[in-house]
């Protein structure tokens, strides 16, 4: 998606329709068109990824196994973080 060229894209809505997305983009500190503009990608892009599918060749499958199988290696920089306060609890 390096493209920097630009398209108009043009989507018919009620009125009460509107007014939700208004709102939300307000919520948003954005403008209605970049809210739904990043809206309309994350949609796509997760109805894309529900489509993907990865196929794993027979051979490969132990390898997978065993990784998900050893024991999982602390990292110190997440304890760390994970023993901090939160902001909103400070």
């Amino acid at each position: 998606m390096a493209s920097r060229s630009t398209s108009v894209l043009s989507v018919r809505v009620s009125s009460d329709e509107k007014a939700v997305l208004q709102r939300a983009a307000d919520e948003s500190r954005a403008s209605i068109s970049e809210f739904i503009r990043r809206s309309a990608l994350d949609a796509a892009e997760d109805a894309l990824m529900a489509r993907t599918r990865i196929v794993i060749p027979p051979e490969g499958w132990a390898e997978i196994e065993a990784l998900m199988e050893a024991p999982s290696e602390a990292v110190p920089e997440l304890r760390e973080l994970a023993g901090r306060t939160p902001p909103w609890r400070r």
